[in-house]
């Protein structure tokens, strides 16, 4: 709880069910956020509203369109907008659609930025995917020790997937020794 209204609450809770942090993502489930007034939903609510709700329930704005305006909301909320909790999450969203060349001219270089300041947001998706291009050197060096810190970081706070690749790696490495 806030002592006061000038101090960050360290759990924000989801302002449709009012029982979950609103960054909660239950086993399986993402959560959700506004692309226009950045609030963020648990993966409970967000699963819930999928198909069903048409527009935000905090600003009550309609979804993307499209990829490219999408894009264009989430730079809005990026660049046009006062940094919040929502910045690394909205980082985390554009560096996805760069990978993937949604709405915007496919860029791993654009994407490992973002990815990059989302990672160091604590965004958990982020970390793995930048040790994942750090991997392969998909827009940036090809750096194995770049890449196993963000899979211990993303692994740390239980992402399933950095913990498979880092048990992978170390049964990899535990044959190697056992073969000389």
């Amino acid at each position: 709880m806030c002592k006061s209204h000038e101090e960050e609450c360290e759990v924000h809770l989801c302002p449709v069910c009012l029982d979950n942090a609103d960054d909660d993502a239950p086993e399986g489930l993402r959560t959700g956020m506004c692309t226009i007034c950045g609030q963020m939903y648990c993966g409970t609510c967000t699963a819930q509203m999928a198909g069903c709700v048409s527009c935000c329930p905090t600003c009550r704005s309609p979804p993307s369109r499209n990829d490219k305006e999408r894009v264009e909301r989430l730079m809005a909320l990026v660049y046009d907008r006062t940094p919040g909790r929502h910045t690394p999450r909205t980082q985390f969203s554009l560096g996805d659609m760069y990978l993937k060349g949604k709405g915007v001219k496919q860029s791993f270089k654009t994407a490992a930025k973002y990815f990059r300041t989302a990672a160091d947001g604590n965004v958990l998706g982020a970390q793995y995917n930048l040790a994942i291009m750090y991997t392969r050197g998909d827009g940036v060096r090809k750096d194995e020790v770049a890449a196993a810190k963000w899979f211990k970081k993303a692994a740390s706070k239980g992402h399933k997937n950095a913990i498979r690749v880092l048990g992978s790696w170390a049964e990899s490495a535990a044959t190697t020794v056992a073969t000389r």
